[in-house]
């Protein structure tokens, strides 16, 4: 007999006279919820009991028998579940034993853990089972709502432990939290209790307990950069494995130091670590993990320069791989050997290599190895100048790259081919405009489709999990299609299966594959939203061209890349195409400039500045863009944070100047990508009658995994003033997000508002652009209860028609991409906002206060967004005290800038109205007046 899919451990044991198999099987015929309160000599205890039974185990008569309210709350709390495992087969023959002798206060101590567990008779579960399911579901998990289960399975067994003073299990518990933590990049979270695990392992005195929690310990200091107390920990969980002889756990300690020290650049301790780990697992004579060290070897070898030993440790890899019938790791030692081959420079060995790993990956479905060797064989293809069969692996590379979800992807951590799906689609595109410049159009889809699978990628990589507006029912086929193909992606990368059971799983894979297409087909269907936004589609030139470009506008979208960059513009008339500068001088540039606008810097500086990179980024174009007076800009990497408004071209005739900011000629909007632009057009604007302006003041109480540079800011008032002044006080609610005691006020009512203005300091990570908005949490309430934070954005219905944003504070990295920005931005547009005012830095008070009076003035007057804020860049720019660019520039449009919002719209209809009434109640009490009159005048008469 099994429970749970393991032996009974009940069987063959004798009390009374009766097996307790008898007892499990009574187990099986009762309904049960005890809650238990035990006093020294006191259990009392409230039951709901159904009996399904009519006979219950003469072992639980026997027990109810005796006259002791112990004995009896003992069999009342399902002594059938106790006596399903062994320690509670020990504690309650103890404990009984104890109650029949009448030493009741000595049976307490025993009897309490027992009883403690009761519920799991209701279904709860032992704290083991719960630990077990909670390890599962974070090992699987594809979204952050698949975590947060995870986290509440973890919390009730890490509860029922302490409940029962298991000291081991806690830590145990402590460690699966932690990992959790991790993978929602709570670090701090992740390091107190990983810190604690080790002190209860210590305190317990299990050495491998120890080991495990320091070496993931280590492994959120690595995450977070801090490289030598990772190393400092890990190296003491290496040290606890070795005394215990846990060889497989010494052998990941040794792989995670070698990892973190090449990252660091520290080769030759690299070196030491993989020999170290290679000699361990030849030790245990895996050939799996034997394969592992080598290929780090490799690594740490070519990185170093000895790419004859880098070459001969790959072999070993490779034959190690093969003798574990490892497939899905054998074909990536081939891909290993080819890139070692290909930065040799010989490209013939490369190409096949590359075949023979392509051949493997195909045939198991890798196809995120795929895509990335056909990648390479496009490059390489490309460097002899096939550029027919170039055209044909860059084609090949996309089709793998888009067959898999971002999902599957994103659990990949190797990177022996290093190439981001960006790089793929800028190579395809430069292809085909060195080739042929006329294919612009063709060139223009492939743009749009990367970065379509970057934001995808991106969604990915920070779980989201879309729910609001969706049919719950879809999602739940949608989850269990992608859970289905992680679990064939998963079960394909085992070594030792054979070819008839790699052939059954192939098989599902496309199955699978097949009713997801069906169920994308489905979606757009039905949920085109949630389709968009998922699985979105790109738009052609000629649909922009028919819907979205009018005469007075042009489309300009970047593509930076080495060698060479490239300027699309895209106007009513025709699509052309620029050749610029590389990613790396450009972006030199631009983040020079935005130095010196951000800050009080020199205006000859400013204005030698601005000029070149007018002369870079729009001077190419200037004579396409000559009767142009709307520019919507697709930005790439640190042209996400550049304000194309100051950019400063020749201009005769500005009077004393012999310059023009663009500011003074065209108004500008910002797009993650042109398909943003149509879906945000297809959208009904929301035109409920409302007319009013929230405004959104105060911090949220910080969390630990905010960024550090997250203060408490205080705000001098100015601002709402001058929102007052602009618009009227009757227009204008202000919400606090903590009262003056710091508690949490209660949220508005967002259909209430037309316009939302967030004086809140809003992030702009680029490190982590999960992050971005407004960071923490409303005091004494989940994360989830932040409406802008941005794992709630996707799921918050906001549908004002704008939202404004005065105050940023950007996190940088050494590569911008402009996901910081981008990522915030889609959030709000999936929340029903079309259109967002953001800033690019912090400004001051004063400065702030004069800005928004203005913008809002123009709003009021019946201004589109872009004209109003171009207005209200014009009237500071044209004021002595704030002249400089750094107080007027920072604000900038991002989405639909020529959508009208009329403030006052029921406020007019009411004056009107009322106005009308008034009208029509004078005029009836003038006809009154004269019918009266006339009335006397004939009595008189």
């Amino acid at each position: 007999m099994t429970v749970g899919g393991r032996p009974d451990p009940t069987d063959g044991v004798q009390v009374g006279g009766e097996t307790l198999r008898e007892a499990s099987d009574a187990k099986r015929s009762m309904e049960a919820r005890s809650f238990v309160w035990i006093a020294p000599f006191e259990v009392r205890m409230s039951m709901r009991q159904t009996i399904t039974s009519a006979t219950m185990s003469e072992t639980v008569k026997l027990i109810l028998s005796m006259n002791h309210p112990m004995s009896r709350a003992v069999a009342r709390g399902r002594i059938s579940w106790v006596l399903m495992w062994k320690k509670r087969v020990s504690l309650l023959g103890l404990s009984l034993f104890l109650v029949a002798f009448s030493t009741s206060l000595q049976a307490m101590p025993i009897i309490r853990p027992a009883i403690i567990l009761s519920p799991a008779a209701a279904g709860e579960g032992t704290p083991e089972s719960l630990l077990e399911r909670c390890r599962q579901r974070r090992q699987t998990a594809l979204f952050e709502d698949a975590l947060i289960e995870a986290e509440d399975l973890c919390r009730r067994a890490l509860d029922m432990y302490r409940e029962l003073g298991d000291r081991a299990g806690e830590a145990e518990a402590l460690i699966e939290r932690g990992l959790i933590a991790l993978q929602r990049r709570q670090f701090q979270k992740a390091k107190d209790d990983l810190h604690r695990a080790v002190e209860m392992a210590h305190t317990v005195g299990d050495v491998i307990l120890q080991a495990r929690a320091n070496e993931h310990l280590g492994q959120v200091y690595a995450a977070v950069n801090e490289t030598s107390p990772a190393i400092m920990t890990i190296e003491r969980a290496l040290s606890l494995y070795e005394q215990a002889r846990e060889w497989r756990g010494a052998f990941n300690a040794l792989s995670r130091l070698a990892e973190i020290v090449e990252r660091e650049g520290q080769v030759d301790q690299a070196i030491e670590f993989a020999q170290r780990a290679l000699t361990v697992a030849r030790r245990i004579g895996d050939w799996t993990l034997i394969g592992r060290a080598s290929g780090q070897l490799a690594e740490a070898y070519d990185r170093k320069g000895q790419h004859e030993r880098a070459w001969r440790a790959a072999q070993q890899a490779l034959i190690a791989h093969r003798r574990a019938r490892d497939r899905w790791n054998e074909g990536r030692a081939l891909a290993r050997l080819g890139e070692m081959a290909r930065n040799a420079n010989r490209p013939d060995q490369a190409m096949r290599l590359y075949r023979q790993a392509l051949d493997i990956a195909s045939r198991i479905t890798d196809t995120d190895l795929e895509w990335r060797l056909h990648a390479r064989l496009g490059q390489l293809h490309l460097d002899r100048g096939e550029d027919e069969q170039a055209r044909s692996s860059f084609e090949a590379a996309v089709k793998a790259l888009e067959a898999t979800p971002s999902i599957l992807m994103v659990r990949e951590e190797d990177d022996i081919i290093p190439i981001r799906p960006s790089e793929l689609f800028h190579r395809y595109a430069d292809l085909l405009l060195q080739s042929d410049r006329s294919q612009v159009d063709r060139a223009w889809i492939l743009l749009e489709r990367g970065r379509a699978r970057a934001f995808q990628d991106w969604m990915a990589e920070a779980r989201i999990r879309i729910r609001r507006g969706v049919d719950p029912l879809r999602l739940e086929r949608e989850r269990i299609l992608l859970q289905r193909l992680d679990e064939v992606h998963r079960a394909l990368r085992a070594p030792g299966l054979s070819e008839a059971e790699r052939a059954a799983l192939v098989e599902r894979w496309y199955r699978t594959q097949v009713e997801l297409e069906r169920f994308r087909r489905d979606i757009r269907r039905v949920e085109s939203r949630y389709a968009e936004l998922r699985y979105p589609r790109s738009v052609s030139v000629e649909r922009l061209r028919q819907r979205t470009i009018t005469p007075e506008t042009a489309l300009l979208a970047y593509m930076l890349d080495e060698p060479r960059s490239y300027l699309m513009v895209v106007t009513s008339k025709a699509s052309t195409v620029r050749e610029l500068p590389p990613r790396r001088q450009v972006e030199r540039m631009v983040e020079a400039y935005y130095r010196l606008l951000s800050r009080t810097s020199s205006s000859n500086d400013l204005i030698a500045a601005g000029r070149r990179l007018y002369d870079v980024l729009l001077g190419p174009a200037e004579r396409v863009l000559q009767d142009v007076s709307h520019l919507i800009i697709v930005p790439d990497g640190w042209l996400y944070y550049l304000p194309f408004e100051t950019l400063i071209r020749p201009s005769p005739l500005a009077g004393d100047r012999d310059w023009q900011y663009v500011l003074e000629t065209a108004t500008i909007a910002y797009l993650p990508s042109a398909s943003v632009l149509d879906w945000l057009r297809q959208q009904p604007v929301n035109e409920a009658p409302r007319d009013r302006l929230l405004v959104v003041r105060g911090s949220f109480v910080p969390v630990p995994s905010a960024p550090k540079r997250q203060s408490e800011r205080s705000f001098s008032g100015s601002e709402i003033r001058a929102l007052n002044r602009a618009l009227g006080t009757r227009y204008v609610d202000v919400w606090a997000l903590r009262s003056a005691n710091g508690e949490r006020a209660e949220p508005p009512g967002w259909s209430r508002y037309r316009l939302l203005h967030l004086m809140s300091p809003y992030v702009i990570d680029e490190r982590e652009p999960v992050r971005s908005g407004i960071p923490g949490q409303p005091s004494g309430t989940p994360s989830g209860d932040n409406p802008f934070s941005m794992l709630s954005l996707f799921n918050t219905p906001l549908r004002t028609q704008a939202v404004i944003m005065s105050h940023a504070r950007p996190v940088w990295k050494e590569t911008v991409t402009g996901w910081g920005m981008t990522s915030l931005a889609r959030g709000f547009f999936y929340a029903g906002v079309p259109v967002l005012v953001l800033t690019l830095w912090d400004g001051e008070e004063t400065s702030t206060a004069e800005f928004m009076e203005a913008f809002y003035r123009s709003l009021r007057a019946g201004e589109n967004i872009q004209t109003a804020l171009r207005a209200a860049k014009l009237k500071l720019w044209r004021m002595n005290p704030y002249r400089h660019p750094r107080y007027w520039a920072r604000f900038v449009i991002v989405g639909d800038g020529e959508r009208r919002v009329a403030i006052t719209a029921v406020g007019c209809l009411v004056v009107l109205l009322a106005g009308v009434a008034v009208f029509i109640l004078l005029l009836a009490l003038g006809l009154v007046a004269r019918r009266r009159s006339s009335t006397i005048g004939m009595k008189v008469s």
